[in-house]
């Protein structure tokens, strides 16, 4: 009988522990992203940007597919202003194309806007803390895309440019979030639905997304042996 009592008391004294312990989770969880309310008030200085160049044929493509399309997230400082730079696209088009852009004097170039950035934190493990690397984006995007200062944080994702500079990465508004001073993530552009993350930790994120994990598998074995 006092062994029956024992073991009751000890399967009560544990379940009342993991009661505990998962309310403490949820009252964490919950403590950890930020109320409707407050992201409203932060969106002042952390505006969604939506609207698009008018050459642009940009697509809406769902966040986790944006995810199988690049090598990895990562939590990065800014450390320069804008910089620009152009590369040359001959040989990379088709040959007719080509011809028609000659014909037509059209430069034969892309332009860019770039950032230096040093690396906080890698989701994919692919960049280390500390590691110095630069933001690519195309130019027609600049007017779309928030200037961004030196000292700011972003969480966004990356994709390895094949440009031939080392520690040059791609990245865009979609799938870009500013970072808080306190560390919590609002999104630069129009999260869908299924996949709103405004408002979490940026450490609660990069964990989200080394669980879904889909980090390139949207891209060619010779796409992803640029970095892999």
């Amino acid at each position: 009988m006092l062994k029956k009592v024992f073991v009751f008391c000890l399967c009560a004294v544990f379940s009342c522990a993991i009661c505990l312990s998962s309310c403490s989770s949820s009252e964490q969880a919950e403590a950890d992203v930020l109320s409707a309310e407050e992201i409203a008030a932060l969106r002042e200085d952390y505006p969604i940007y939506t609207n698009t160049p008018q050459i642009s044929l940009r697509a809406d493509i769902p966040f986790l597919d944006t995810v199988k399309w690049c090598h990895t997230a990562a939590l990065v400082e800014i450390t320069s202003s804008p910089r620009y730079y152009s590369v040359s696209l001959s040989g990379t088009l088709p040959e007719q194309l080509e011809e028609k852009w000659e014909d037509m004097d059209i430069v034969n170039r892309a332009y860019f806007f770039e950032y230096e950035a040093v690396v906080l934190e890698d989701a994919a493990g692919i960049l280390q803390p500390g590691d110095v690397i630069t933001l690519s984006c195309t130019k027609e995007m600049e007017e779309c895309t928030p200037e961004l200062k030196v000292g700011q944080k972003l969480l966004t994702l990356l994709c390895k440019t094949v440009d031939g500079k080392p520690n040059r990465y791609g990245f865009d508004r979609e799938g870009a979030y500013y970072v808080t001073e306190d560390d919590y993530i609002l999104s630069v552009f129009e999260e869908e639905k299924d996949a709103q993350y405004t408002g979490w930790k940026a450490d609660a994120f990069l964990d989200e997304l080394r669980q879904i994990d889909q980090f390139g598998t949207g891209l060619t074995p010779e796409e992803r042996d640029i970095v892999y």
